[in-house]
């Protein structure tokens, strides 16, 4: 106590031992459940920990001081009896400053943890008839000690004192006075634990100071045992709760950016693609300088519909995935008119948003702190675009280089197109770094108007000539394959023919080639086939308007409910799983006093029109085209 000026003595003024120890763990455990409730948590040396865990830590040590004390007879633990006043006091001034709670904490947590380890050396080779060469040491430097804790805890007291310290408590301990006091502490523990052990080795123990004899001895040396975790760390069952915490909170912040499953997207349409589709793109030097160009850019890629726009963006995202680092970074998003979320610009951006902080270890720190203000807000909205585009150009330049990739931009809102381009050209603007933006779509005037002046590329028939073919080849030896063209028996001239007049009127639409290869599919008579081929629709437009004759065609109230269900694709507000879809037909169907048809009949009914996204379960249409052919079609 001699080391403390008067002014900071009052705290540590005697009071009975199990008075102050009593007060010590009836308020841990009051602070226990309040850091519970609001799941407070604070930042000590690089780490954050859950203060509820800590307080834990500190009603352990001290009942670990209680039972040591219960251990021995005849020890007056009056002098350890003030550090434990100062650890009440502290107790009393931060139980309602959070803040300031989560930080002290760590300091009590070390000084509690000391004062039931220096009981058991006090109790093992201080008490009794105990004659050890080397107990003065100990005992001085015990004393040097406890001086310090008296020390550190009249400066936290003061600290804590001072008004507006909430907003730094923790720098308070980080740095200056507390934080050589802390080091100095534990300098002075190791000392101790050395000394200590010196003292175990000729340590002849009076065994009857102890109630229990020998089985005391134990009993002190395992209380000893519990205390030998590194002091100020949480234990395994506390690391993995604050690991599953985290992990909770991480899960819910990456929702609030986005719902949206990029990835399962992403898989979607990679599937099938065959090796080579694309290279064409990645030659030509339009490509080549907006990739290799230090300076940020737009490029943008359009074509006519169904000339797999999407399938080349694929290709590039996937390639330069495999390219990313530490210092680069990919997003994208693929545009889908038919899913509202797919088309607004702020879902965009903060998919975008989402895929950036992914690309970190850890969710960076500007997020966490944007969701977290949200919350204080009482708020549970998404980020408004212009937040989002700020927190996208700041992560952007946290790396040497970003790229956006977004295909479908022509199947974003019409109204707000202009939104999305904006916000894109501002990240370029406010950025350091380098940011590529690579966006798809066909060639509408609006965007033609909003790129004006961007680098471009066209899809032209020749370009994609040699994709086409390979999926053309690919396509009829699977059908051949699975007996659905003729049960597999196809001659050579012909699988020849078939492929050769496909090619020559493709017009660089793989949508078209598909649904040809499909139709020839149904017919069951070689002859049938060579004389369709020349028949064939030469157009999407024609091609979906065959189709739906023959739907048209069928008997009965068929037609009607079949209209009914693409109807309600269209008009969704959310997208429809396959059971959804027929659970709404169904109903429909019922409210006219009609039969429903089953998901099969459905689907057979409807097919090449729509199809079943294996990732995610939902119906689509096969393609853009296909609604628009149905807006029109119904429209008229």
């Amino acid at each position: 106590m001699q080391c403390l000026p008067e002014k900071d003595r009052p705290p540590f003024e005697q009071d009975s031992y199990e008075r102050i120890i009593n007060d010590v763990l009836e308020r841990t455990r009051e602070q226990e459940k309040i850091c519970e409730r609001h799941a407070s948590k604070f930042t000590w040396r690089g780490k954050e920990y859950y203060s509820r865990e800590v307080a834990d830590k500190i009603i352990a040590w001290a009942e670990t001081f209680i039972r040591v004390g219960d251990t021995v007879m005849q020890y007056d633990p009056g002098h350890a009896a003030l550090p434990w006043a100062g650890v009440r006091f502290i107790l009393q001034v931060a139980v309602n400053r959070n803040q300031a709670m989560g930080t002290a904490l760590v300091g009590i947590e070390l000084v509690t943890n000391i004062m039931a380890r220096t009981r058991v050396y006090e109790v093992l080779y201080l008490s009794g008839n105990a004659e050890l060469k080397i107990r003065q040491t100990l005992k001085a430097e015990l004393i040097e000690l406890y001086a310090s804790i008296l020390k550190f805890l009249a400066m936290t007291r003061m600290y804590l004192l001072k008004k507006g310290l909430e907003r730094t408590i923790s720098a308070v301990f980080s740095t200056g006075e507390l934080k050589s006091q802390l080091s100095s502490i534990e300098k002075q523990v190791s000392r101790v634990s050395e000394t200590a052990a010196v003292a175990e080795g000729e340590r002849k123990f009076p065994v009857y100071i102890l109630r229990d004899g020998k089985k005391g001895i134990e009993a002190i040396e395992n209380n000893l045992r519990g205390l030998d975790n590194p002091i100020g760390r949480i234990g395994h069952r506390v690391e993995a709760i604050y690991v599953e915490v985290e992990e909770k909170k991480r899960f819910k912040i990456l929702k609030w950016l986005s719902k949206i499953e990029c990835f399962s997207h992403h898989k979607s349409i990679q599937k099938g693609i065959l090796e080579g589709t694309g290279q064409w793109l990645m030659e030509r030097p339009e490509y080549n300088e907006w990739y290799s160009s230090l300076g940020s850019s737009i490029l943008w890629l359009y074509g006519n519909p169904g000339a797999g726009k999407t399938k080349l963006m694929s290709m590039v995202i996937q390639r330069l995935m495999t390219e990313e680092s530490e210092h680069q970074a990919t997003a994208y998003f693929y545009c889908y008119r038919n899913e509202e979320q797919r088309r607004d610009p702020g879902e965009i951006l903060g998919a975008l948003l989402k895929q950036l902080a992914l690309s970190n270890e850890e969710l960076p720190k500007i997020i966490v702190s944007a969701y977290d203000k949200q919350r204080r807000r009482g708020s549970g909205s998404s980020l408004d675009i212009t937040e989002a585009q700020d927190l996208i150009a700041e992560l952007a330049n946290t790396k040497s280089k970003t790229i956006f990739l977004i295909d479908g931009l022509d199947e974003v809102d019409k109204i707000r197109r202009k939104e999305l381009l904006d916000a894109l050209k501002s990240i370029i603007e406010s950025t350091s770094q380098v940011v590529k933006i690579f966006l798809s779509s066909r060639d509408n005037k609006d965007i033609r108007n909003e790129l004006y002046g961007v680098p471009n590329l066209s899809i032209k028939a020749v370009d994609n000539a040699a994709d086409i073919d390979r999926f053309i080849t690919r396509e009829i030896g699977q059908k051949i394959r699975d007996g659905s063209l003729l049960g597999g028996e196809v001659p050579d001239d012909l699988r020849e023919h078939i492929e050769s007049t496909i090619s020559g009127k493709a017009q660089g639409m793989f949508q078209w080639v598909d649904l040809q290869i499909k139709f020839i599919c149904e017919f069951q008579i070689k002859s049938d086939i060579a004389e369709n081929l020349g028949r064939l629709p030469d157009t999407l437009e024609k091609s979906y308007a065959m189709l739906y004759q023959r739907i048209e065609d069928t008997k009965g109230a068929t037609p009607e409910i079949v209209k009914k269900a693409l109807m309600w694709l269209m008009s969704s507000a959310v997208p429809l799983t396959a059971q959804n879809w027929v659970e709404v037909v169904d109903w429909a169907a019922r409210m006219d006093s009609r039969e429903g048809l089953n998901m099969n009949q459905l689907l057979d009914l409807c097919r090449y029109l729509v199809f079943v996204d294996k990732e995610s379960g939902i119906v689509r249409f096969a393609h853009l085209s296909v609604r628009e052919f149905l807006e029109k079609k119904f429209t008229n």
